[in-house]
Order: structure tokens, then sequence, then C-alpha cells
């Protein structure tokens, strides 16, 4: 299970996030960012740390297992998760301690609350029944070692 090389069943949460909608090039300043209205590579890296700290035994953003060699880039407007392109919306699952975990991501000043103020739709849900699939890239003999 802590390879990702098995599917997992459980406790825990799932996160949405989908870009802000209601923002245009008309409708902000010229001195504004329209990135900023947008989910990023930084975001879901940011939630995956939240959720990794508060207990999470196993994660997947749309479809793909994070392990420990996931790699979460930005590649223009498409963020790449295991070499695979993926764009939002974006559904975070986690498997762990579901009160936990809610609380770390809904906290007051919390990563979520700031998403949701640039008006980026964040909701965070518990559910007592969550599936997550195994990871179904390759993990390098050379990384396995390191385990050991």
């Amino acid at each position: 299970m802590l390879l990702g090389l098995t599917d997992v069943e459980g406790e825990g949460v799932i996160i949405s996030l989908k870009d802000n909608e209601t923002v245009t090039a008309e409708s902000i300043s010229v001195t504004d960012d329209i990135s900023y209205y947008l989910v990023h590579d930084l975001d879901l890296r940011s939630l995956v740390n939240d959720l990794e700290n508060s207990g999470a035994e196993a994660i997947s953003i749309n479809g793909e297992r994070i392990v420990s060699t996931t790699s979460i880039t930005c590649e223009g407007t498409i963020i790449n998760i295991n070499g695979k392109k993926v764009g939002s919306p974006f559904t975070i699952k986690a498997i762990g301690p579901a009160i936990k975990m809610y609380g770390a991501l809904t906290r007051p000043g919390g990563y979520v609350e700031g998403l949701n103020s640039t008006g980026i739709n964040t909701t965070v849900k518990q559910s007592s029944k969550i599936q997550i699939g195994k990871y179904s890239g390759v993990i390098s003999a050379k990384v396995m070692e390191y385990l050991e």
C-alpha cells in the first residue's frame, strides 16, 4: 500500500477544485494576472502536502495515484501528474482519518480558504467509502533500493 501498488478503500476526504469561471480578461483590471484565478500545480502540491501531514495513507488526483516518485508539474494550461496530462476540474481523493484531514483542510486561514477567496471553486467532503486505484506506472529498481 505504501508503494501505491495495490487498490485501496476506506474512509477519507474528497476535494473538488475548479478554475474561477466568472473571471474573464474583460472583468479584471489590466494590472491583474488572470492566472491568479486558475488552479496551478503548486495548489495541487500544497493540498497533497496538507493531506500527507494530516495522516493520508493514499491519495489520487483525477485518478492518478500519488506515490513517492510522483511529480506534479505545470506545462502551460495543463498539469502533468506522473507524466499524464490532467486539467480542471480536479478531484483529489485521500484515504485516512477523515475528521483529521477535513479539519486540516478547512481550518480558518488554510489553503482551501485562500483558494476560495480567489473564486476557485473548492469543496471538501468527508466520505466513509473512498476507492483509490493502484499506481499504473513503473517504479524503478533504483528507487526501491533506497526503500530497503
